[in-house]
């Protein structure tokens, strides 16, 4: 329901010196001077109930409580926010911290996902050890398998994708990577082809390492860790949008022109690692939302028409 205008302030005159915007000057500097990202629209997972919180074995959002879908190559202009830390103590509140700029039509919302294309950045972690659901490892390989017209191969699938670690990026390269073996042990090196072979953001044990150092006798995931350090595509999530839109008039000295044209917009953004937690599933067991609405699938037609 709308609310009735009461009054209105009056207009003021038109005759001194004005700051006129061009849209298409804007839009051209990002798209000649911006970087090359992938732009991800983010949902609010409906797996979290009225007294629970997001379910850890979701296939939509992997346990994050955010879907992310519909990926779109773009450009925005994107900058480091530095704070002056002289003499103030530094803390990781605000790292990771980016300024923004993109085209209006990108219709940029919180949480959606930027990857930057091309950058290299290196990000460290510490992995627990994963075990595919054996069930599930089977009829996937089975499916695989009849696909191919080779049995050979399937159980080959089967034990060397069972167990596994994720990383939060996708990786690009490894720089070090090795397994612990206990606290009076040193680290153990993994050799790539030998130990282990890796794709996206899956790290697959080989089955002569996995039998090394699992315990058959326990059950899911167990308390095996390696290190990990590697390179990956610079990921950020919008975290706020201090200007959501500017608006400016198509015609010079008109205060009356109803028609405006909008500029565009500006948004924080900060490093994924700082704004969500691991997924706890493997990237191939995330359900597909992809789905690109037309206006009159989820809303009315405009002026009685479609």
């Amino acid at each position: 329901m709308k609310t009735p205008i009461i009054t209105e302030t009056p207009a003021v005159g038109s005759g001194g010196p004005q700051a006129n915007f061009s849209k298409s000057a804007f839009d051209q500097l990002i798209w000649n001077k911006g970087y090359e990202v992938l732009k991800e629209t983010a949902l609010k997972c409906p797996c979290k109930g009225k007294a629970t919180n997001q379910q850890s074995n979701c296939r939509n959002c992997g346990g994050t409580g955010w879907i992310f879908i519909n990926p779109t190559d773009t450009k925005v202009v994107l900058h480091s926010m530095n704070l002056n830390t002289k003499y103030k103590e530094w803390s990781e509140e605000n790292a990771g911290n980016a300024s923004m700029t993109a085209m209006q039509e990108e219709e940029i919302a919180f949480m959606d996902r930027i990857t930057v294309k091309d950058t290299n950045a290196i990000h460290q972690q510490v992995l627990y050890l994963k075990t595919n659901d054996p069930d599930e490892s089977t009829s996937q390989s089975e499916s695989q398998s009849h696909e191919s017209g080779s049995e050979s191969d399937s159980s080959s699938e089967v034990n060397e994708s069972t167990y596994f670690f994720t990383t939060i990026y996708d990786i690009k390269e490894i720089l070090h990577i090795a397994i612990y073996s206990g606290s009076q042990n040193p680290l153990i090196p993994l050799v790539y082809g030998t130990d282990f072979t890796y794709r996206d953001n899956k790290i697959i044990l080989t089955l002569s390492t996995a039998k090394t150092y699992i315990d058959k006798k326990q059950v899911g995931d167990q308390d095996v860790s390696i290190t990990i350090r590697y390179k990956y595509a610079v990921q950020f999530h919008v975290v706020d949008i201090p200007r959501e839109t500017i608006q400016s008039r198509t015609k010079a000295g008109i205060i009356d022109n109803p028609e405006v044209i909008n500029l565009p917009i500006h948004a924080i953004l900060r490093r994924s690692h700082y704004v969500l937690d691991e997924e706890n599933l493997e990237g191939n067991r995330i359900n597909n939302n992809d789905h690109l609405f037309v206006y009159d699938e989820v809303n009315p037609p405009m002026n009685g028409t479609c």
